[in-house]
């Protein structure tokens, strides 16, 4: 077993067997892309596999507008003291 298999294996509490499978795949490379199907839980696997491969931060997600506002709750849910900002336009009145 890889060592990014065991660190995500560690991580598996409430998560899918595909979830860990993606956390491994991104642990084990220096530059990844996730591709699963939309619902998947792609945000919630890279937030872990982000903390698990460099614990002490930052972090920086680059992502549609549309769905900043569910990085910033899969990252406190994951993160519960992470300072986080949100960047862009302001929504639309």
């Amino acid at each position: 077993m890889s060592t990014a298999q065991q660190q995500a294996e560690a991580l598996a509490a409430g998560l899918y067997a595909h979830q860990v499978e993606g956390i491994a795949f991104l642990l084990g490379r220096q530059r990844a892309i996730l591709a699963d199907d939309m619902g998947l839980g792609k945000t919630r696997q890279s937030v872990l596999a982000m903390r698990q491969a460099r614990p002490e931060g930052p972090y920086l997600v680059v992502c549609p507008a549309a769905v900043k506002i569910n990085w910033a709750r899969e990252i406190e849910m994951v993160l519960p003291t992470a300072k986080i900002a949100i960047v862009g336009p302001a929504p639309a009145p």
